[in-house]
């Protein structure tokens, strides 16, 4: 069944609480929204003061993800200072975070950022390396921030900024790569349909960036979901980009069905 997949991310998605909407989450939704003209590449500086309530823990924050964008060589020891971050000050992983400064806010700020380089591209890869390690090494809590980044991420593909889009997008590739491939993975089947319906419409998204992203976060969503797979077929029959399609041949499950299309 498609519940039968992806190791232990069964543990590490669930559903996002809405019934908040303090200064900082509101700051995250209109970035997503709207993008913005001063976001920072720097995942370390979220353009606020962080409150007096966890002044130590979101200045370690900061200095992890400053680190992680200066330079790759930090993110290992920087997953580590993450998951620690996670059992002492949890707060400031919380998606609807009363303090600024938080995690959610940084990363909104690189999803949203107007150039690509490669501050940009060592973020993402680094928050990719925090949402894995968090269901691979770490416990419930740590697990509990992969579930809420996760489905923050499903809900960050549909913005209106199509970087942000994108970057969610490719985040989503990167962390069901890492986890997917573990032995004995599965996933609960609410949360791949959860999934599933986050990723399969970007496939007709009209940015060609987007498409791309979307074809490579379908790769580990096909097992018994034909809206994948035919997602993926039709992106590769006929989307007017060589990167687009490219991306959907790489990602599509060979099959009696799709052999066809791939040997094209």
């Amino acid at each position: 069944s498609a519940g039968t997949h992806c190791a232990r991310l069964a543990r590490a998605v669930g559903v996002v609480r809405a019934s908040h909407a303090p200064r900082t989450a509101l700051v995250v939704d209109r970035l997503l929204r709207e993008g913005t003209q001063t976001a920072t590449t720097t995942m370390g500086r979220g353009g606020h003061t962080a409150t007096a309530a966890t002044p130590a823990a979101t200045e370690e924050l900061r200095r992890i993800l400053g680190d992680a964008q200066r330079s790759k060589h930090t993110h290992e020891r920087g997953l580590a200072r993450c998951l620690a971050l996670v059992a002492e000050a949890p707060e400031v992983f919380a998606v609807d975070a009363q303090d600024e400064g938080g995690f959610f806010e940084h990363v909104t700020r690189v999803l949203v950022a107007k150039k690509r380089d490669g501050g940009v591209e060592r973020c993402l890869a680094f928050v990719a390396k925090v949402c894995s390690g968090a269901v691979l090494q770490g416990g419930e809590a740590e697990a509990d921030v992969a579930k809420r980044a996760l489905l923050w991420l499903a809900k960050a593909a549909g913005a209106a900024d199509k970087n942000a889009r994108c970057r969610a997008l490719e985040l989503c590739a990167l962390v069901l790569e890492r986890v997917v491939s573990e032995d004995g993975a599965e996933v609960d089947e609410r949360v791949w349909t959860a999934l599933s319906d986050a990723v399969v419409p970007r496939v007709s998204d009209k940015v060609a960036a987007v498409r791309k992203a979307a074809c490579l976060a379908l790769r580990r969503l096909q097992e018994e979901n034909p809206a994948a797979t035919s997602a993926l077929a039709r992106a590769l029959a006929r989307d007017a980009s060589a990167d687009v399609r490219a991306a959907a041949a790489r990602a599509l499950d060979p099959s009696k069905k799709t052999v066809g299309l791939l040997l094209d």
